[in-house]
């Protein structure tokens, strides 16, 4: 089986080549996640200087709360409607939703990451970025 996965990492550093090799050595080293191969697309890739960083970093911001969502929707119609009904979840799918839920909201990266800051080990940018 063949998965693609596309994920949007905000770095700062000063060109595209330091980057790269930022971004490759933080996937190198996570333990959450490993892929057979990485690349690096440079027609993707931009600088805060470029017309299309905000866009691209506000729809990656926007992607991972799509994803909250989409899962918040599948927990609720497999039977988790409030916080009590977390005491009696079963582990399985629901327990594995909710995990996922959680990395997204404390910042452990995963293959459901759109949009990854490596400034602030977050899948959000802080107040003060």
């Amino acid at each position: 089986m063949k998965l693609e996965v596309t994920h949007k990492i905000l770095t700062m550093e000063p060109d595209l080549a330091k980057s790269a090799a930022h971004v490759l050595r933080f996937l190198d080293r996570t333990t959450l996640v490993h892929y057979d191969a990485v690349r690096v697309v440079a027609t993707e890739s931009c600088s805060g200087a470029d017309p299309r960083f905000w866009p691209s970093l506000e729809q990656g911001l926007a992607d991972n709360r799509q994803t909250l969502e989409r899962l918040t929707v599948e927990l609720r119609a497999a039977g988790t409607k409030e916080f009590g009904d977390l005491l009696a979840m079963p582990q399985g799918f629901q327990s594995k939703i909710f995990h996922t839920m959680a990395h997204l909201l404390d910042g452990f990266f995963g293959i459901d990451s759109q949009f990854y800051s490596l400034l602030e080990d977050s899948h959000w940018l802080g107040e003060r970025r």
